[in-house]
C-alpha cells in the first residue's frame, strides 16, 4: 500500500485491489484494468480532476471514516498533493497486476515520466531563451508601427467606386446600398449568360450513359453559394459612415 498527504495535512492510504477497482468502476465509471492499454494511463497523468475522482473512489471507505465528502477531499487536492497522489495510485496499479503485465506497465509508466520530464525541461529552456524575448519584442514593435486602419468614410468611398466600376457609370446621387444591389445584379446577370453557355458546351460533350444532364445552376457560382452553409456573409460596415457621406457631406 502507498500513501500520500493532502494539503490539509491528512495522510491517505491507496490500496488497489479487486474491491477498489469495482468501486472505481461503479462510482467514477472508470475501468482501472484498462491502464495496461496505455490510454487510461495518459489520461490519469494529464487530467488531475479525473485522477482525484479515481483516488477518492479508492479511498472512499477511509474518507467516510474521517467524515469527508468528495468535495472536502477535492478542496485539499492541489499542487504537490496531486503529484504525490498520482505516484501512489500508479505505483499501486503496477503492483496489482501479475508479473508479466506488471513489467509492461512499469516500462510504460517510466516512459511517460521520462517524456513528461523532457517536455517540461524543453518548455523551461524555451522560456529562458533570449530568442523568445527577442521575438516578442519584434512582434510588439511591428504592432506599434503597423499602419492605422483606414477611416470608415474612406472604406465607403472605395466600395462606391468599386461598384461604379462594375456598373460602368458615375455614382452620382446613388446611395451605397443602391450601388451594391445594382452591382450584384449585374454580376448575377453576367453569370446567368455564362453559366448557360457552359452548361450547353458540357452537355454537348458529355456521355449520356455516365451522368445526368448538367444545368446552368451547376456552373453558376452565385447560385451555388446560396445553397451552401459556407456562403459569404452579407456586406457589413459601420452605419455611421453613411451619415458622414450623405448627410454631413464632409468628404
Amino acid at each position: 500500500m502507498k500513501t500520500f498527504v493532502d494539503n490539509a495535512g491528512r495522510t491517505w492510504t491507496v490500496a488497489i485491489n479487486v474491491d477498489a477497482i469495482k468501486r472505481v468502476r461503479d462510482l467514477a465509471k472508470v475501468n482501472l484494468l484498462e491502464v495496461v492499454e496505455g490510454k487510461l494511463l495518459e489520461r490519469l497523468i494529464s487530467d488531475p480532476v479525473l485522477l482525484c475522482d479515481v483516488i477518492y473512489c479508492v479511498c472512499k471507505p477511509e474518507a467516510e471514516t474521517k467524515g469527508l465528502s468528495d468535495a472536502d477531499f477535492g478542496r485539499a487536492m492541489a499542487g504537490d498533493a496531486i503529484d504525490g497522489a498520482t505516484t501512489a495510485l500508479l505505483e499501486e496499479l503496477v503492483d496489482f497486476f501479475p508479473q508479466g503485465k506488471r513489467r509492461v506497465l512499469s516500462k510504460a509508466l517510466a516512459k511517460l515520466r521520462k517524456l513528461e520530464t523532457a517536455a517540461l525541461a524543453a518548455v523551461e529552456t524555451r522560456l529562458d531563451s533570449p530568442e523568445l524575448e527577442r521575438r516578442m519584442a519584434t512582434q510588439l514593435a511591428e504592432l506599434e508601427n503597423a499602419p492605422a486602419a483606414a477611416p470608415p468614410a474612406i472604406v465607403a468611398w472605395e466600395l462606391i467606386w468599386q461598384c461604379a466600376g462594375i456598373l460602368a457609370l458615375h455614382p452620382g446621387r446613388l446611395t451605397l446600398r443602391q450601388l451594391v444591389e445594382m452591382a450584384q445584379a449585374r454580376q448575377a446577370e453576367r453569370w446567368n449568360h455564362t453559366a448557360a453557355i457552359l452548361a450547353m458546351l458540357a452537355n454537348v460533350n458529355r456521355d449520356p450513359k455516365k451522368g445526368r444532364a448538367l444545368k446552368p445552376a451547376d456552373f453558376h457560382p452565385l447560385l451555388k453559394s446560396k445553397s451552401h452553409a459556407d456562403a459569404s456573409p452579407p456586406l457589413k460596415g459601420d452605419i455611421r459612415m453613411l451619415k458622414t457621406l450623405f448627410i454631413d457631406r464632409r468628404l
